[in-house]
């Protein structure tokens, strides 16, 4: 009987490691060592209903919008919901989600996603978001609307990550970045900046995008999906105000100007189910009441699209004070304790390591674990 044991157990035994080796590896390779990642998985330490704004969109927002600025000077609780190339197709379940388990008094929705809504780029973008969410409905929803390459074998995380195998070290750090910080509230709130200095355009180099009058005509897949986003809209509860935006995307001639015409096509359909719409782009050219964004096309800019740190906090004050003027019944907040130590932590953090970075011709970008790595003492309460 001993003989018969003896090797059972061994065969066991060598079974658990085996399957404890997969288990922790599979983990591993789930990690994307990206901004979106920790932007989506650290959302939900968020205390519930203790946002004012929520802004939803692509790299634009994430890039233009910093919350612990709008909150520090403006009072303004907000968080940068977004997710890198994300076509606009997702945007209704990154509502849902997000409102999960907030209650805002505004949600600002981008909708430079548009010109990423295809099926090629929803089915390869759309798993940055479908990733990084809590199982539940919203998510099963999500992966049978937006990726019609659905099947079980790329919802295991050891084949559907199989490539990452050759970054396992970097995956293994970041992944240690999660499990010791993945429990705390974010400080920067979405926010990554793009410090770098890369883009020196002149004045010239820019189109005035208010001199195009064309406007395209979606195709099947494109009104689809415009469609149901606005109808998803109209079911969103009266006590939650709903503004479309643009965020600021200068347009580069013969670089990026075909964009023009589908933002054009899609302030018209906004505008059709009479919800309001702002093309925030036009404050590049010219001000608001009064009120310049001040942007320098030569110092601001990382490149065509996004603004580094010092165009992002003139697009900030800017917005924050949009805001106020358009909606003067979004709550404002002060002397919250958790808050005021984000915003301590992020500008000493954008000072002395954001800052001295604009210049260098290296591209990096900034978000919540880079942050964690320069404080030793991380996060709030």
């Amino acid at each position: 009987m001993k003989k018969i044991v003896k090797p059972i157990l061994q065969v066991f035994s060598i079974a658990l490691v085996v399957t404890a080796l997969l288990i922790f590896i599979s983990n591993m390779l789930s990690f994307q060592c990206s901004s979106d990642e920790a932007r989506l998985r650290l959302y939900y330490n968020e205390k519930e209903n203790s946002m004012n704004v929520l802004l939803f969109g692509s790299s634009s927002v994430r890039a233009g919008f910093i919350p612990t600025l709008a909150y520090e000077e403006y009072g303004y609780t907000s968080y940068d919901y977004c997710v890198n190339h994300m076509p606009l197709a997702a945007t209704e379940f990154m509502v849902k989600e997000a409102m999960s388990t907030q209650s805002p008094d505004l949600i600002v929705i981008d909708i430079n996603g548009i010109t990423y809504c295809n099926k090629e780029s929803t089915n390869a973008k759309s798993v940055s978001f479908t990733d990084n969410i809590k199982e539940g409905q919203n998510k099963i929803d999500a992966l049978r609307a937006l990726n019609e390459d659905v099947t079980w074998e790329n919802q295991i995380p050891f084949i559907k990550y199989h490539k990452n195998i050759y970054a396992i070290g970097k995956c293994i750090k970041y992944g240690s970045y999660y499990e010791k910080y993945g429990s705390n509230k974010t400080v920067l709130k979405g926010y990554t900046t793009n410090p770098t200095n890369i883009a020196n355009f002149e004045e010239s180099d820019i189109l005035d995008h208010r001199e195009v009058e064309e406007i395209a005509e979606f195709n099947e897949y494109e009104t689809k999906w415009v469609n149901r986003l606005l109808d998803f809209c109209e079911t969103i509860d009266d006590e939650t105000e709903i503004l479309f935006v643009r965020f600021p995307r200068p347009m580069v001639k013969n670089l990026n100007e075909w964009e023009v015409p589908y933002i054009n096509a899609m302030e018209e359909e906004i505008k059709a189910r009479e919800f309001k719409f702002v093309d925030l782009t036009d404050y590049l050219f010219t001000d608001y009441q009064g009120r310049e964004m001040g942007i320098d096309f030569t110092k601001d800019l990382t490149d065509e699209t996004h603004f580094n740190h010092y165009g992002a906090v003139k697009f900030t004050r800017f917005f924050c004070e949009y805001i106020e003027s358009e909606y003067p019944n979004v709550d404002k907040v002060e002397n919250l304790a958790d808050w005021d130590k984000c915003v301590e932590l992020a500008n000493e953090f954008y000072q002395n390591v954001v800052l001295p970075e604009t210049d260098n011709e290296t591209h990096r970008e900034y978000y919540e674990f880079k942050l964690a790595q320069y404080h030793k003492k991380y996060g709030v309460a």
